[in-house]
């Protein structure tokens, strides 16, 4: 397996484990983690809030290469897709996902796999005709991997 599947694979393990921390039993926060663009409407009501995870960008970064080393930089998204259909809950929703997306992503390193994991940026918030809400928020970061030898 590539580092890049094995990256992909850490970030969905570490998303489908978000919870929210309560005592005794904690709860998961998103019901339905997937690799694929989710369609909200497809999803039943029990699925949600829902997060699709995408491999944006990976794309050498030949200022930091070195001799040895190729560094990578890599961009990732997740969908958010919230619960709410109540159209003065749907922000609040969509930030306190976000929140947690924080939490569990900002300054980790998915075991060591890549660099700390920095906050990239959210775009297109959707409050559609039939309310529910949903989000793309990005993060940002770099593995390094081993050149090969040319002999």
């Amino acid at each position: 397996m590539s580092k890049l599947e094995s990256i992909m694979q850490a970030i969905v393990a570490k998303a489908v484990a978000i919870n929210d921390g309560a005592t005794p039993t904690p709860n998961t926060i998103f019901k339905y983690v997937s690799r694929q663009v989710l369609i909200g409407q497809n999803l039943q009501q029990s699925q949600k809030p829902a997060l699709g995870v995408q491999r944006l960008i990976d794309r050498n970064d030949r200022k930091h290469d070195s001799l040895n080393a190729q560094v990578t930089q890599l961009a990732f998204q997740f969908q958010v897709i919230g619960k709410e259909t109540d159209k003065e809950a749907i922000d609040t929703e969509l930030t306190m996902l976000k929140d947690y997306l924080n939490q569990a992503f900002l300054n980790t390193t998915l075991g060591g796999l890549v660099a700390n994991i920095t906050y990239y940026g959210a775009y297109s918030s959707n409050f559609v005709a039939m309310p529910q809400g949903s989000e793309l928020v990005r993060y940002l970061t770099v593995m390094v991997e081993a050149k090969p030898s040319n002999s």
